[in-house]
């Protein structure tokens, strides 16, 4: 199925490659982001209980921000409207990596939508989902 949506798309944009080559190809590439993200974190989000956020913030040009200013850490769950997380993002260090650490009472939803705001120029706003397991 996405094979021939695939497929559709790039003959519309003029270009014949082969999907299911590309599928492949795309399927790799979000395996081995997967696994890296896998060794970063082994512990699964689990519904009802705290859980930590770690996470980039890039700007325009692909670079990390460190010192995002004016940090605005929202939440919603289960596809409810977005409100303030009861904890703030904060920077590791001077990295441009920053963690949030979600409470138990945030945790209970099946699934959850972060998004990080900043007043850095030219910051682009992370948004994260979470999956809760039981």
């Amino acid at each position: 199925m996405f094979e021939v949506w695939l497929q559709q798309l790039l003959n519309k944009i003029g270009k014949n490659d082969d999907a299911a080559a590309m599928n492949t190809t795309l399927f790799a590439g979000q395996q081995d982001i997967y696994n890296h993200i896998g060794a970063i974190s082994s512990s699964k989000p689990v519904k009802g209980s705290a859980f930590t956020l770690i996470f980039p913030i890039y700007d325009t040009s692909n670079e990390l921000i460190t010192g995002a200013a004016g940090l605005d850490s929202e939440i919603s769950k289960d596809g409810g409207g977005f409100e303030d997380c009861d904890n703030e993002a904060s920077e590791i260090g001077a990295s441009g990596i920053y963690t949030l650490t979600l409470t138990e009472t945030e945790m209970t939803a099946d699934y959850i939508a972060i998004m990080v705001q900043t007043t850095s120029g030219d910051a682009i706003n992370p948004i994260i989902l979470i999956y809760t397991v039981t």
